[in-house]
């Protein structure tokens, strides 16, 4: 959805999200491994205080969290082993940093021609990414199901 145009296409894709991914049903229905997770978070935590670890609690929520979304969608965490030399994290945060950053050719479209930050081709980068990333995933599913 990110990285689509607005129109009728993103329109259903928001409303599929909306009644398929983000509904209380669901949502509710995920409790139980959001509870595992998040215990085994707190079992890191304490383990790393009783043993005097530094922790950076940063990249642990955001592994958490990458945990927790990748269950919830996939039904399986999906890490760094996933992303050719790319860690997960870092390609979260990117997307959502270039997502959020201001172009200056959507302020002036005659500029975004030139591309001056460098956004179109660091999103076309990305969105290879998350294919061969989408890809490998619908394969695996293909395969699993071929098994059954």
């Amino acid at each position: 959805m990110v990285f689509r145009k607005y129109g009728p296409h993103w329109r259903k894709m928001r409303k599929l999200c909306t009644l398929e991914l983000l509904s209380n049903i669901k949502i509710n229905s995920f409790r139980s491994m959001r509870k595992q997770e998040l215990g085994i978070f707190v079992n890191f935590i304490k383990q790393a205080s009783s043993n005097h670890v530094e922790v950076d609690l940063s990249a642990k929520f955001a592994s958490l969290s990458a945990n927790m979304s990748c269950l919830m969608v996939f039904g399986k965490k999906y890490m760094e082993e996933e992303f050719d030399e790319r860690v997960f994290k870092n390609i979260i945060e990117e997307t959502l940093f270039l997502v959020a950053s201001p172009n200056i050719g959507e302020f002036f479209p005659f500029l975004s021609v030139f591309d001056l930050r460098g956004f179109i081709a660091r999103l076309k980068d990305l969105a290879k990414i998350f294919d061969e990333f989408f890809e490998k995933f619908i394969d695996d599913h293909v395969q699993l199901k071929e098994k059954n």
